[in-house]
């Protein structure tokens, strides 16, 4: 039985590298104590919506009809 490819694997990827590329970059320019505080909400809800749309390409290609 041969598994199929995700078909959003390249998606996920560019995404996956988009979002360790923003996390470093955001970590160096607020590098202080305490970090939560001195970002605010914005970076977090960035990268959690990079997250779902992730979780979703997986999801929704990993399917089989």
């Amino acid at each position: 039985m041969r598994r199929r490819r995700n078909k959003y694997l390249p998606v996920i990827g560019v995404l996956a590298a988009f979002l360790i590329l923003y996390i470093i970059i955001t970590l160096v320019k607020n590098l202080r104590v305490f970090i939560v505080f001195s970002s605010g909400v914005g970076p977090f809800l960035f990268v959690g919506a990079i997250i779902l749309v992730m979780v979703v390409l997986y999801v929704r290609g990993s399917r089989t009809y």
